[in-house]
C-alpha cells in the first residue's frame, strides 16, 4: 500500500505527493541488477515497480502548475538527451524524474511484448537465485530473449544518448453496442499515427463508471468525489507504434466503458494522459462485424479534411494582443520560477483572473500532438485573439469554432442543480462585404466544432478575431475552421 500528504504550501512544480511504498526500496536493499553494458538497468527496474504503485497526477496538479512532472520532463527531452540532462547541474531535480520516467518506459516496452506476469516470474526466479546479491544483467537479458523473444539491447538503443521522442495523432473514437448471441458487447475503434522517427508505446485503459454515484446529492465534497470517482471493471493494454506507422485499433469489451484513458508515456504529446469521456447512450449496430486487435493502415490519421482550412492556437496564424496579469505588488515580489520558462500554465478557478492571453493544455482541446488553447478572463472586448489563414480559392465558406467547456472539478456532475454560466463568445469575422460581429452562446453549444455562419471570402487572407468580451469567467481561444462549400 501507499500513503502520502499533500503539500498545499509548496510552489515547487516537482513537489509531488511523497510515496512511502516499501517494496521498491526493499527490492533495492535485497537485490540489484549489475550490468556493465547497461549500468542503468537496475534503476530502470526500480522505476518500473514504483510506477505500478503510484497514482496518476491529479486534476488539481494540472490546474495549479499547468504541466505535470512527466510533461515537463518530456518537453525537455525534445531539446536534450537524457545523458545531457543528467549531467547538467541546472536540471538536477528534473533529471531524477527523467531517469525514473524513461526507466519505467523501458520496462513497459517489454510489457508490450510479453505479459507482465511472465516478466515478474522471470525476475522472481533470478532474485531467488541471487538472494541478497546482484543479478547479472547479461543473464537477465539472455533469458528475456530466449523465453520471450525480447531484444532488450535493441529496445534500449539510443535510450540514454538520443534526442528523439515519438509523437502520436489519434482519430476520433467510434463506439457502439452489438449483440453476440444474447449478450450485449461494446465495440470501440479508432486509429493512431506515430508521426516521428522513433518508436513509441501507448497505454489504453477503459474504465467503467459506477452509475450509482452520479447525481447531485451530498453537497460540495460529494460532488468533488463524483467528478473523479471511477469504479468497476477496467481493461488496460499497451500498444507499440513504430516510427511512421499508422494502426487501426479495435477493442471488444464485455462492459460499457464510460471513459478511455490514453497514456502516451514518454512522447511529444501534451497532455501526456488524454482522458476521453465516452457517451452513455450508444447506438446498437445490428450488422456489426466485431474487430478486436490491430492492423496497419497506409493512410495516416489527419484531423483536416479536403476543402477545410484549420488554424489552431499552436499555428503561426494565431496571434493575440497582450495585456498584463500581475498587480503591482505581484510584480515587485520575485517568484521562484521565471514566468517565461513556463510553457503552459494552469487554468486556475481561484485566486483572481488574468487579463492576458495565456496558454494551457487539456484533453478536451483541439490539437495534433499538443492539445492546447489560450485563455483570458472575461472583459470588455479590448483584448483579441486573431486567426489568419490564406484561402487558395474564392467562394462561400462555412466557419466553425472549436468549443471546449472547461469546469473546475467541484462544479462537475451536479445533476439538477447545475448553475454554471459558460457565457457568450464575441467574434469579428472578416469577409468580402466587411466585418460582421457575431456571438456564440456556449450554454447551448456542444463540445467540438460549432457553426458561426457562412460568408463569401476571396482568394487571399482570411481573418477571424475572438475578443475577451464576455460575462463568462474564462474566454478560451482554441481553433477555427473554414470549410469551402
Amino acid at each position: 500500500g501507499s500513503f502520502g500528504r499533500m503539500d498545499w504550501g509548496s510552489d515547487d512544480p516537482f513537489g509531488r505527493t511523497p510515496s512511502f511504498n516499501v517494496f521498491p526500496n526493499l527490492l533495492t536493499f535485497r537485490n540489484g541488477i549489475d550490468s556493465k553494458v547497461m549500468p542503468w538497468l537496475g534503476m530502470a527496474l526500480e522505476s518500473w515497480y514504483a510506477s505500478r504503485l503510484e497514482d496518476n497526477t491529479s486534476t488539481w496538479t494540472r490546474m495549479r502548475y499547468g504541466m505535470t512532472i512527466e510533461e515537463r520532463v518530456n518537453d525537455k527531452l525534445t531539446e536534450m538527451s537524457l545523458r545531457d540532462l543528467v549531467l547538467d547541474p541546472e536540471y538536477r531535480k528534473m533529471s531524477h524524474y527523467a531517469l525514473k520516467s524513461k526507466g519505467s518506459f523501458l520496462f513497459r516496452m517489454m510489457e508490450s511484448a510479453a505479459d507482465r506476469d511472465d516478466i515478474d516470474a522471470l525476475l522472481a526466479e533470478l532474485f531467488d537465485k541471487y538472494r541478497h546479491g546482484n543479478v547479472p544483467g547479461e543473464e537477465f537479458v539472455s533469458l528475456l530473449s530466449k523465453r520471450h523473444g525480447i531484444d532488450l539491447p535493441a529496445i534500449a538503443a539510443g535510450w540514454y544518448d538520443d534526442i528523439a521522442l515519438p509523437g502520436f495523432l489519434m482519430s476520433p473514437v467510434e463506439i457502439y453496442s452489438f449483440l453476440d448471441g444474447e449478450r450485449e458487447k461494446f465495440q470501440v475503434r479508432f486509429s493512431v499515427t506515430n508521426n516521428e522517427d522513433t518508436d513509441g508505446l501507448i497505454q489504453f485503459t477503459f474504465q467503467q463508471m459506477d452509475l450509482n454515484v452520479r447525481g447531485g446529492r451530498g453537497g460540495r465534497m460529494r460532488r468533488m468525489m463524483d467528478a473523479t470517482m471511477t469504479m468497476g471493471e477496467d481493461y488496460s493494454k499497451y500498444v507499440p507504434v513504430k516510427a511512421g506507422e499508422t494502426k487501426e485499433l479495435g477493442f471488444v469489451l464485455t462492459f460499457q466503458p464510460s471513459k478511455l484513458d490514453i497514456n502516451t508515456l514518454v512522447s511529444r504529446n501534451l497532455p501526456v494522459l488524454l482522458n476521453i469521456d465516452l457517451p452513455e447512450k450508444l447506438e446498437e449496430q445490428k450488422k456489426a462485424v466485431p474487430f478486436d486487435g490491430e492492423r496497419l493502415l497506409d493512410k495516416p490519421v489527419s484531423l483536416v479534411e479536403p476543402g477545410e482550412t484549420v488554424v489552431d492556437n499552436e499555428d503561426p496564424g494565431f496571434t493575440f494582443s497582450s495585456g498584463t496579469s500581475k498587480s503591482l505588488l505581484k510584480r515587485l515580489i520575485p517568484r521562484g520560477e521565471r514566468e517565461e520558462d513556463i510553457k503552459y500554465v494552469g487554468m486556475r478557478f481561484w485566486g483572481g483572473g488574468t487579463n492576458k492571453w495565456q496558454p494551457t493544455i487539456d484533453s478536451k482541446f483541439y490539437g495534433n500532438q499538443i492539445r492546447s488553447a489560450h485563455f483570458i478572463s472575461g472583459g470588455n472586448g479590448d483584448l483579441k485573439a486573431a486567426y489568419t489563414a490564406e484561402m487558395e480559392k474564392s467562394g462561400h465558406y462555412d466557419i466553425y469554432f472549436y468549443v471546449s467547456r472547461i469546469e473546475a472539478p467541484w462544479r462537475r456532475h451536479r445533476g439538477g442543480d447545475h448553475d454554471e454560466n459558460y457565457g457568450k463568445l464575441h467574434f469579428l469575422i472578416y469577409h468580402d462585404d466587411g466585418v460582421e460581429e457575431t456571438e456564440l452562446d456556449l450554454n447551448g453549444a456542444d463540445d467540438g466544432w460549432n457553426y458561426l455562419g457562412s460568408y463569401y471570402i476571396s482568394r487571399g487572407e482570411a481573418k477571424i478575431e475572438l475578443t475577451n468580451e464576455s460575462d463568462a469567467e474564462k474566454v478560451i481561444a482554441d481553433a477555427v475552421k473554414w470549410v469551402l462549400r
